[in-house]
């Protein structure tokens, strides 16, 4: 892995040595203020930290950086033509080192925790519900030892179990699935890694085709479900959600 802070600038970005010579900025007035964060009149919202604090309604802002959707380096309030409150700031090259340290260190701890997890997690184990192919399985746990695919194998296996356990007790799937999914949800799983665990599951579990079934049904906006059910596939959440 590349930590190179230079790498992440443009050659434009490099030659900003302070706020004075930095022209990446955007300039938008506040219309509202919470304790947490300020929205502008364009309908965008920013996170604030104490220092920000004095920020109000009607104050114009300069956002450095390279606009929404990108990281905010630096924020100063313009009080008038000549002068600028600056609240806080980092040139582009400040930035991307600081970038490239969190990302060494996210790095670091996600090596570590996937060697933790080869050591403790016993790949030849059966898992907690029925499982059709235990061999596929057992190949997904042994590929999933970082600690992402980590979270989506448990979270696999528990909410599997879960809805097991009430069914026995005579619900149906289709009753209880949902609130099943997020009695499961225990480390704050997203919609890509809950979509991972339905197509696992579709393949392994007893009860996977139904769970397809459902979840597709449930999950589409028009009829792309009932089409992935007769196709054999998983509607992606994760997807449609930022489509609607």
């Amino acid at each position: 892995m590349n930590y190179d802070p230079k790498e992440l600038c443009t050659t434009e970005e490099l030659l900003v040595t302070s706020i004075e010579n930095d022209p990446f900025f955007e300039v938008h007035e506040v219309k509202q203020v919470d304790s947490e964060s300020v929205t502008f009149v364009n309908g965008f919202s920013l996170f604030i930290d104490e220092a920000e604090s004095k920020i109000d309604p009607g104050d114009v802002l300069r956002l450095y950086g390279r606009g929404f959707g990108y990281t905010v380096r630096g924020v100063s309030i313009v009080k008038n033509r000549w002068n600028t409150e600056i609240l806080r700031y980092r040139t582009p090259l400040e930035d991307a080192i600081r970038h490239c340290q969190d990302r060494k260190k996210r790095d670091q701890e996600r090596a570590e925790q996937t060697e933790k997890n080869r050591k403790e997690v016993d790949v030849d184990s059966v898992p907690l519900f029925k499982c059709n192919d235990l061999e596929k399985w057992r190949s997904w746990v042994e590929a999933n030892m970082d600690p992402y695919g980590r979270a989506i194998m448990v979270y696999a296996e528990n909410w599997a179990e879960l809805m097991e356990k009430k069914m026995a007790g005579g619900a149906t799937l289709r009753d209880i699935a949902k609130d099943s999914s997020h009695e499961a949800d225990t480390a704050g799983i997203s919609g890509f890694m809950y979509g991972c665990a339905v197509g696992m599951l579709s393949e392994v579990w007893e009860h996977g085709e139904a769970l397809r079934n459902w979840h597709n049904l449930g999950t589409q906006i028009g009829t792309e479900g009932e089409k992935a059910n007769k196709e054999g596939g998983v509607l992606n959440p994760a997807l449609l959600n930022i489509g609607g």
